[in-house]
C-alpha cells in the first residue's frame, strides 16, 4: 500500500534523530534573531555528523547525533537516550530550550569541534527552561511530574531502549520500546515493540526512528530506516498494518 499524503504529512512533522531528520524534515520557526532552521555543521572531521540551528545571520546551537528535536513555538523540545551496552538502560532526558535566550555562537568551528559527536549539545544553560529524566528500567505505567512548559502537552511518543524488555531471539537481546509520555496526566509508560524485538530484522541496519498519533484512526504510525511505514495495533506492541513495507 502506498503512503497517502495525510500519513506522510503526519510523519513529516514527527521528531526523528539528528542529524538526518532535523535537516530533512525540521520545521522552521520564528525567533528574535530571525527565522530559525537547521543546517549542516560542515564536512570537516570536527563537524561531520553535527548540525547547527541558524536564525538570521546567527548560529545559536550545535547538536550532535541522536537527538530527537521538536519545535514548540520559539522553543525546542529535545530528547536523547545514551547507549548503555549492558545493565540498566539510561534514562530518556527531555529538555526544553528557549531559543530567544540562546547566545549567538561567536566561534562556530571551535564550538562544533567541542560538541561531542554523539548526544552532544553546545552550551545553552541560560536558555534551558526545563529538564526531566524518564527512567527506562521498568515498562509499567510510571507517575512523573513534568515541568512547565511540558506539563500542558497531551502526549509525547519516544523511541526508547528499556532493560525491562527482552527479545525471544537467542542471538541478540534487542529491547525497543515506545515510551508514551502523557505530561498533562503526569505519567508515562514504555510499551515493548514485540514486532521488532522478536522479528527477523537486520538489527543495527533496520530500526524504527519515529512515531506519531494518527488523529483520524487514533492509531500510532511510524517509520524507520530501511523498513518503511507501519501502523501499530491497539496494544501498541505489534504491527496492525504495513502502509509501505520496504523489506
Amino acid at each position: 500500500m502506498r503512503v497517502d499524503s495525510r500519513i506522510a504529512e503526519i510523519l513529516k512533522a514527527a521528531p526523528g534523530p539528528s542529524p538526518w531528520y532535523p535537516l530533512n524534515f525540521g520545521l522552521s520557526f520564528e525567533t528574535k534573531w530571525g527565522r530559525a532552521s537547521w543546517v549542516s555543521a560542515g564536512d570537516s572531521a570536527d563537524a561531520s555528523g553535527k548540525i547547527v540551528l541558524r536564525a538570521g545571520t546567527e548560529a545559536l546551537l550545535v547538536l550532535g547525533m541522536y537527538h530527537w528535536v521538536m519545535s514548540l513555538g520559539g522553543r525546542l523540545v529535545l530528547w536523547r537516550q545514551e547507549y548503555v551496552p549492558k545493565g540498566p538502560t539510561a534514562p530518556v532526558v527531555v529538555s526544553v530550550l528557549d531559543c530567544d535566550l540562546l547566545d549567538p555562537i561567536t566561534d562556530l568551528p571551535a564550538t562544533a569541534a567541542e560538541t561531542p559527536m554523539k548526544w552532544g549539545l553546545s552550551p545553552c544553560q541560560g536558555a534551558t527552561l526545563a529538564v526531566v529524566e524518564l527512567s527506562t528500567t521498568l515498562n509499567t505505567v510510571q507517575r512523573q511530574t513534568f515541568p512547565a512548559p511540558l506539563s500542558g502537552l497531551s502526549e509525547l511518543l519516544i523511541l526508547a531502549e528499556s532493560s525491562a524488555i527482552h527479545s525471544s531471539l537467542e542471538a541478540c537481546d534487542v529491547r525497543h520500546g515506545l515510551l508514551i509520555a502523557r505530561p498533562v496526566k503526569g505519567e508515562y509508560e514504555i510499551v515493548p515493540q514485540d514486532w521488532y524485538n522478536n522479528g527477523q530484522w537486520d538489527f543495527g541496519y533496520q530500526w524504527a526512528t519515529r512515531f506519531a498519533r494518527d488523529p483520524q484512526s487514533g492509531r500510532v504510525v511510524g517509520d524507520g530506516i530501511r523498513m518503511g511505514v507501519f501502523q501499530l495495533d491497539e496494544s501498541n506492541r505489534d504491527i496492525e498494518l504495513w502502509i509501505d513495507k520496504r523489506v
